[in-house]
């Protein structure tokens, strides 16, 4: 399975060259330096490979085109608006961590361009974070300090699927006096989608309700390092293909666990998505099939290889009338099938 990455060069508010010390929030009456600062999207992702090889047959065409043109709406290297922030290594060597000195925050136009501000000769870490002004499910929270500044999703028992690719970068920044200085930021992708495809031919049930779970839950944006903080069910969005017998389900989402090195951001571009499964499920898909006579089946399917940021996995089932569905065959996929479930002797999942 091949995999891809693109680049995009970002412009921060529509200019070319922007300089000057308000650019940033905070006072820079002492500021010595012009600092240019290139910020780069680096998508690696492997979405077209794994539509190819799960939808490759001409008779799934319609699903494959459905799900690639949703999906190309997650895995874009387009990012809108961008958080910006600069800690004090100097002051951070005696308080233990790093505290933000400037913050900034842009909103993203174009392809290409140059952002130019003035700091105070020192030392910097950088942190940056793209499409995070319209990302309701995820807030940029404790970011006074550097090595505390956390993607944090809302802690709730069911939450939505993320509307979009997230991305981040971090930089170490030498400031000198003599300038100016140039600096390049690379933001990978910290999120991930799922799909489960589902051929519904005979099985007339009444409805269909999917939710993804074993996920992280927050990011550690100066570390690279994903949180597994609590246990959420993602409430996966339907998506429909005309013309079929098949309904499919997707959610975006954090990471799971990973059995190779930890759950990090990929940023490689050696078989990024390569990858052993693990001992015990990672992540899960749930089905849930409301039949004719109100009854529930309830479907787990059992995921062991790990989901990694900037990766889509594809899933396909078969519906049978009593709403199970059959064994996908794929050796790192289990199957759990629980005829007439009764909600209320499991999770809290409202369907």
């Amino acid at each position: 399975m091949s995999w891809s990455f693109r680049h995009t060069l970002l412009v921060l508010s529509g200019a070319a060259v922007l300089t000057g010390c308000g650019l940033i929030d905070d006072d820079l009456s002492d500021c010595e330096t012009e600092c240019d600062l290139h910020y780069e999207v680096r998508l690696v992702t492997n979405m077209a490979a794994e539509i190819r090889s799960r939808l490759g047959e001409e008779a799934d065409a319609p699903v494959a085109s459905a799900l690639r043109e949703r999906m190309q709406d997650v895995f874009s290297d387009d990012a809108r608006d961008i958080d910006l922030d600069f800690y004090d290594v100097i002051r951070g060597e005696a308080a233990g961590d790093s505290l933000r000195r400037h913050h900034g925050r842009h909103m993203l136009s174009g392809s290409e361009g140059r952002f130019s501000f003035y700091l105070p000769a020192q030392e910097y870490m950088h942190l940056a974070v793209a499409n995070l002004a319209e990302h309701d499910p995820v807030t940029l929270t404790e970011d006074e300090a550097c090595h505390a500044v956390r993607l944090a999703q809302e802690v709730r028992d069911t939450v939505p699927s993320h509307p979009s690719a997230l991305f981040t970068a971090r930089l170490p920044m030498r400031v000198h006096e003599t300038g100016p200085e140039h600096f390049n930021a690379t933001l990978y992708m910290v999120n991930c989608a799922t799909a489960l495809i589902i051929d519904t031919l005979g099985s007339h049930v009444r409805k269909l309700e999917a939710y993804t779970s074993g996920f992280a839950t927050g990011f550690q944006v100066c570390d690279s390092v994903y949180t597994f903080d609590n246990k959420p069910f993602t409430k996966a969005e339907r998506l429909e293909f005309p013309g079929t017998e098949s309904v499919g389900f997707f959610t975006v989402n954090f990471p799971s666990p990973d059995t190779r090195t930890g759950t990090r951001t990929v940023i490689d571009t050696e078989a990024p998505f390569v990858s052993d499964p693990g001992t015990k499920p990672l992540w899960n898909y749930w089905l849930y099939a409301t039949l004719p006579d109100g009854t529930v089946t309830r479907n787990q399917l059992l995921v062991y290889n790990p989901l990694r940021a900037g990766q889509l996995r594809i899933l396909r089932v078969r519906l049978y009338p009593n709403g199970s569905v059959e064994d996908p065959g794929e050796p790192t996929v289990g199957l759990s099938v629980t005829l007439d479930w009764n909600q209320g002797m499991d999770h809290n999942i409202t369907i």
